[in-house]
């Protein structure tokens, strides 16, 4: 096959021609919606799909036809856990790359074939690599990349997706391709597509000339209604998905482009014995495991990790305001630590964030003062840092090394090291470790706030904060966070994309100075089995 004709092709065209896999052509017909996915070259495209629709035969197909219509293409393919990552990688990159015409003209001996690193003849190389939190994505930052494909992006944190379109930065294409299983309305699929054109599988009815949308789990449902196939939501007649056309829910969006794919679009799923199959999951499953594994849509949102009565239930109506210093009173605090939360500078949708945290003998803990700085230069933000620390006597400080290395350095350069510490959140056995070669604390993210949501849910024996109306602004911050679990079976927690969290994370940093004082963390130790949890009492 002449280059110039591979040129002429479309991606969808080229991959029928030349794929195969398990023996046989790449058959797109029978996965009809996905042919305008291949051809399409938007700067960033989201599917929100059901299972077990063709998704990862998709997503091979695209990057082998991509890496040989552009020679010296580089794509960059991210899914949250290691295996997952492997798994496509030899069960779906290498069939395509072994179908006889591919390995024929497009795979020599120079081509890399490794689970993690391919190549072809023509200069396109192909990166696999797994990750799905911020830290994670750290390690990803030295890739250069000309299309960044994300699989599996409901289990990747909203933060983790700037610092891997890193990668595509010197690209002249700069392509971004999000996938994955739809879980919850606020979780990071769910955003990207309602940020996307909102694109639905339309079809039109043979028989009462209206047009289906299973833009919803209501629709989706009504169409499961006729046992033959897909059926039409207001006549109930048997619908050919095949003749479908997508439809943008938001046209006027040009750059980002969306489609929900659920598995009563996909011709294939609708074959009789398939068809009998997704019924049966409408009488069996669940409505939350219905709506996202069969429907590909959200199920409403994920878990609270707080009730606004929970945090109603820490206020003491008697505290009208804030402390003005250090507390002599009948509460007989002993301790107290300074907590720091910091923005990015010129953040629109983040605050830095001051709190004050002081501990009795008992180890209750008592919210002393909270502050949000909005638009207020850094080094002003560490001068009002310090006054407060040293207003309210604080032993100890705990500031955020996420964007906040430099506020730290000056804390420790003005303060002293063993008072003022660097915190890094990290995704790890340990709640909290010194760690030797970054001379910084890393604190496991979920454990650490675990402690303080621990405290909020136990109430004002544990944790009392001033007045409802004094707090209500600072608790929203907490209320804003759900938890959800991960693929992987990790706990996160995560936030609806237009609130902030900041004012939680201060509290936790000032929680875990007060570890560091009372010596509740692993001390250095590089081994692995060190990665153990400290023991303290919440």
């Amino acid at each position: 096959m002449s280059t110039d004709r591979i040129l002429k092709l479309k991606p969808s065209q080229l991959a029928k021609a030349i794929l195969q896999l398990k023996g046989k052509p790449l058959d797109l017909e029978e996965y009809k919606p996905f042919e305008l996915i291949y051809d399409i070259s938007p700067p960033e495209m989201t599917l929100m799909a059901g299972r077990q629709i063709g998704k990862s035969v998709s997503l091979g197909g695209n990057i082998i036809a991509n890496s040989i219509i552009r020679p010296y293409f580089g794509t960059l393919f991210i899914s949250p856990l290691a295996q997952q990552t492997s798994r496509f990688s030899t069960q779906y990159l290498d069939p395509f790359l072994y179908s006889p015409i591919v390995k024929k003209h497009f795979v020599d001996a120079s081509s890399r074939k490794n689970i993690f690193e391919k190549s072809l003849n023509n200069g396109s190389r192909i990166n696999l690599g797994y990750a799905d939190t911020e830290q994670d994505a750290d390690r990803i930052r030295g890739v250069s990349a000309d299309a960044l494909f994300n699989d599996e992006i409901q289990d990747q944190s909203l933060e983790a997706g700037p610092i891997l379109a890193e990668t595509l930065s010197a690209s002249e294409y700069g392509f971004i391709r999000n996938t994955g299983t739809a879980k919850t309305a606020n979780n990071t699929l769910s955003i990207k597509f309602e940020r996307s054109n909102m694109s639905e599988w339309v079809i039109k009815c043979d028989h009462c000339a209206k047009y289906t949308i299973p833009s919803t789990f209501e629709a989706c449902l009504k169409m499961t209604n006729n046992p033959d196939g897909p059926g039409c939501v207001h006549c109930g007649a048997l619908l050919n998905v095949r003749k479908g056309v997508w439809m943008a829910g938001r046209p006027a969006e040009k750059d980002h482009f969306g489609f929900h794919l659920p598995q009563v679009i996909i011709p294939a799923r609708t074959r009789p014995k398939q068809w009998k199959d997704i019924r049966k999951k409408v009488l069996t499953y669940n409505q939350t495991k219905l709506a996202n594994e069969v429907f590909g849509v959200p199920s409403g949102i994920s878990g609270r990790i707080l009730s606004a009565k929970e945090a109603m239930a820490c206020c003491n109506s008697s505290r009208r305001e804030f402390d003005k210093g250090f507390p002599i009173d009948s509460r007989n605090i002993i301790c107290t630590v300074l907590g720091c939360d910091w923005s990015v500078s010129g953040s629109t949708d983040s605050y830095t964030v001051f709190s004050v945290l002081g501990y009795d003998s008992l180890g209750k803990c008592y919210l002393l003062y909270a502050e949000r700085l909005d638009g207020v230069d850094i080094l002003e933000q560490v001068e009002r840092a310090k006054y407060l620390f040293r207003l309210y006597k604080c032993s100890h400080l705990g500031s955020d090394r996420g964007v906040g290395v430099l506020q730290g350095q000056i804390f420790q350069r003005d303060l002293g090291e063993d008072r003022a510490h660097m915190v890094q959140y990290v995704a790890a056995k340990h709640t909290l470790r010194w760690d030797k070669d970054g001379s910084y604390f890393s604190a496991d993210r979920t454990q650490n706030m675990d402690t303080m949501v621990i405290k909020s849910k136990m109430g004002i024996t544990k944790f009392e904060t001033p007045c409802w109306d004094l707090m209500q602004d600072f608790w929203k911050d907490a209320l804003a966070v759900t938890e959800e679990v991960t693929l992987a079976g990790r706990r996160v927690y995560r936030k609806d994309e237009s609130t902030c969290d900041d004012w939680l994370h201060s509290i936790v940093f000032a929680n875990v100075a007060f570890m560091i004082q009372c010596g509740q963390f692993t001390y250095i130790d590089d081994t692995a089995a060190a990665d153990t949890a400290a023991n303290f009492d919440f």
